[in-house]
């Protein structure tokens, strides 16, 4: 996980669906804004239901949509990009 102007995480699979990810995500937030109070990026692949969750969660919006390259996947994939603006933040 990281953040900065923009934010970014991955999870093993297998620990999926437990909080972590919106707990440690909310945590990194919450001091990246307390030092730098600017919008944060982020974004997640379509179909990615739980990453879409995660930054609902915290405030984030869509912003646009485009084509953007899948390491994992080795290809590109339609990208949902999301923008938390920190007066948003649900920290």
């Amino acid at each position: 996980m990281g953040a900065g102007r923009e934010l970014g995480y991955w999870l093993a699979p297998r620990v999926h669906g437990r909080g972590y990810a919106t707990e440690a995500t909310r945590a990194i937030l919450a001091e990246q804004l307390a030092c730098d109070p600017q919008p944060v990026r982020s974004g997640y692949f379509e179909g990615n239901l739980r990453s879409a969750r995660v930054l609902e969660k915290l405030g984030f919006v869509e912003v646009g949509r485009f084509a953007k390259h899948c390491r994992a996947l080795g290809c590109e994939r339609p990208h949902v990009e999301m923008l938390l603006e920190p007066s948003a933040f649900c920290g």
